[in-house]
């Protein structure tokens, strides 16, 4: 098996920016590390490096507004220059583009079932030694409607580092006691007002009648005008905002209960930081892993989309009734975090596929299609923009120009 000394992560966003792929990536490169590895991130240009310089991790720009077919020929040239072993792709187009051209192994990891993120996770899949899909959803959505050969393709869920405050906040957690007819429980959402994260399933249960008796509710992310103001107007919600995911870490371990009515996901990082925090998930059984996460009724709750926000008011009501199961609950989702998703296991998964690559590289094209970059923000596009809009929503990848490699 060809030995690994260092490793290439790449992703969509700066790792001063984004969220759940970046927080995936992030903890990924600190993962390795960890095993001894050199690690080198591929990402657009961060404003700030002090996460780069912090953990001493190289960084390759590879930015949305460039000449993509330059941006193809530096990463090639750098991943050579580095004798870089193993190439771990999240969403960065430019690392997908050259996967004809490497020399090492390239583990490709999906981060979504639909859209133009899973359109790229299955490009060229010839040239890919693997495709890790991170919930049995996106498995079977990767091989039955994207022809992705099976034999191309890993279940590998999710993992984080346990943050280093952790120990003494599950201490605190398990040692109170919310509920019982006194204070309502702490109750925190963090998908904005994304549809699909299930924003506007959050919003309805809000209209519904007495559930300012069972939690209170501290609301994250980004929110339009109208619904600011439709929020603010109700008591008992906090809009706290967009916060960094380190600050919000630190205020996890706050929480009773995490409320999460996705409708699609792959397998969401905010679940497992609440998870490792000993908060208790009450998620939906919308497209993703959060069923395969937690055993409804013992680490917390799925409940089904369709009737969500009742079924949600419900669950929190019997944990505000029933100190000692959410104590309970507590407790058993935490050790669920613990025994199966820490990042360690995910690390020792990818370099286990990096050491038995399926591409015979010995082989490569002359010339190779470079991929337009696929996600350009309104604010990037310098307005709105209904091209990109389509083709991220419809999963279409466009090209570029071409890039000669010899």
């Amino acid at each position: 098996m060809p030995d690994i000394k260092s490793v290439l992560v790449s992703c969509s966003s700066a790792p001063d920016e984004g969220s759940g792929i970046l927080a995936y990536a992030q903890e990924l490169s600190l993962g390795f590390k960890k095993q001894g590895l050199d690690v080198h991130f591929m990402s657009p240009t961060p404003r700030s490096r002090c996460w780069l310089e912090e953990y001493g991790i190289l960084h390759l720009a590879t930015d949305k507004l460039a000449d993509q077919v330059q941006s193809a020929r530096n990463a090639l040239d750098y991943l050579n220059r580095q004798h870089i072993d193993l190439a771990v792709n999240n969403d960065n187009p430019v690392l997908q583009s050259i996967a004809p051209a490497l020399a090492c192994p390239l583990i490709v990891v999906g981060h979504l079932n639909s859209t133009v993120i899973a359109a790229l996770a299955c490009h060229q899949p010839q040239w890919t030694d693997h495709v890790v899909a991170i919930s049995n959803d996106m498995l079977a959505n990767y091989v039955s409607k994207r022809r992705l050969p099976v034999h191309k393709c890993s279940v590998v869920r999710n993992g984080i580092a346990e943050p280093p405050h952790v120990a003494q906040a599950a201490q605190a957690t398990q040692t109170s006691n919310p509920g019982s007819g006194g204070h309502p429980l702490r109750a925190v959402y963090l998908g904005g007002f994304d549809r699909r994260k299930g924003g506007d399933l959050m919003l309805e249960a809000l209209r519904l009648p007495g559930w300012q008796e069972s939690f209170s509710l501290d609301w994250y992310g980004g929110l339009p005008d109208g619904a600011t103001a439709k929020l603010g107007r109700i008591p008992g919600v906090r809009l706290c905002g967009r916060v960094p995911r380190d600050e919000i870490l630190r205020r996890l371990s706050g929480y009773d209960v995490l409320l999460f009515p996705s409708r699609a996901e792959g397998c969401p990082m905010a679940m497992l930081e609440a998870m490792s925090q000993g908060v208790v998930p009450i998620a939906s059984d919308g497209v993703g892993a959060m069923r395969e996460m937690i055993d409804s009724g013992r680490h917390g709750y799925i409940c089904p989309l369709k009737g969500w926000p009742e079924q949600m008011l419900q669950c929190v009501a019997r944990l505000k009734a029933d100190p000692a199961r959410l104590e309970h609950m507590k407790h058993a989702v935490r050790q669920r975090f613990l025994s199966e998703f820490q990042v360690e296991r995910v690390v020792e998964r990818l370099l286990e596929l990096g050491r038995l690559p399926t591409v015979d590289r010995t082989r490569r094209p002359e010339v190779i299609p470079v991929l337009r970059w696929h996600r350009i923000s309104r604010a990037e596009a310098g307005g709105p923009n209904l091209v990109h809009r389509l083709c991220y929503r419809l999963g279409i990848l466009r090209t570029a120009g071409e890039l000669h490699v010899r």
